[in-house]
């Protein structure tokens, strides 16, 4: 998939595969119940590879939200690798 938000057993998975033209984009998905508003930039025109994920303003390590994280309206902005 191209936006890259894949549903795993662990949490969701943010990991897009985005044009380099693309300035970024955003969605809101259902997942488990929740629904979570996720904002994806691209500053560097990179096409793939999460430089950052912060789920409610909250710097995390990698690309997956955990489950302990979900709940309704929870906000995600991923900045792509530069």
């Amino acid at each position: 998939s191209i936006l890259g938000i894949i549903p795993e057993v662990d949490g969701l998975r943010i990991d897009p595969c985005i044009p380099r033209h693309w300035p970024g984009f955003e969605v809101e998905r259902v997942f488990r119940g929740k629904k979570l508003h996720i904002r994806v930039s691209n500053p560097a025109s990179s096409c793939r590879g999460v430089r950052e994920l912060r789920i409610d303003g909250k710097l995390i390590s990698g690309n997956l939200v955990p489950l302990s994280a979900l709940r309704d309206g929870l906000s995600i902005d991923v900045t792509l690798a530069s």
